[in-house]
């Protein structure tokens, strides 16, 4: 995969390699994946979940991930992970790429779906306030 570095190149690499899109909901994956978030949370582990934000371009392509995923699945993946927020008291989940309506630049990400040096410092400032406004905690250790 071209990196940042060469924008047309990346470009073209994001609109070939994103262009199909095959996906299949699994729902045996999905109820082993909320038992084991439960089973943390009955431990007293805190979980966090959380979408990190795709290169812009991705928006506009037809799949919504390397794992050519569609939009549609990653819209239906956030809601439910949003439900599992609400429904578990010690989970929480945040959506940074709301469907690729954020504001990372093209000139922050290494790649399709990896933030470079810039964006990661941008995506963890985030990150650690969202961590402590969830835990209550103002410094995360």
């Amino acid at each position: 995969m071209p990196d940042a570095t060469e924008p047309e190149k990346l470009r073209t690499y994001i609109n070939e390699t994103f262009k199909t899109t095959n996906f299949e909901w699994s729902e045996e994956r999905w109820t082993e994946f909320v038992e084991t978030v439960k089973a943390l949370n009955a431990k007293g582990v805190k979980v966090l979940l959380l979408v990190t934000p795709m290169h812009p371009w991705v928006k506009d392509a037809p799949a919504a991930d390397p794992d050519w995923s569609t939009h549609e699945a990653m819209a239906q993946m956030v809601k439910r992970l949003e439900a599992l927020d609400k429904d578990l008291p010690l989970s929480w989940f945040h959506d940074f790429n709301q469907g690729g309506n954020h504001d990372y630049p093209p000139d922050e990400f290494y790649d399709a779906d990896h933030v470079n040096r810039t964006g990661s410092f941008k995506l963890t400032g985030r990150v650690v306030e969202w961590m402590g406004a969830v835990s209550g905690d103002s410094v995360i250790r």
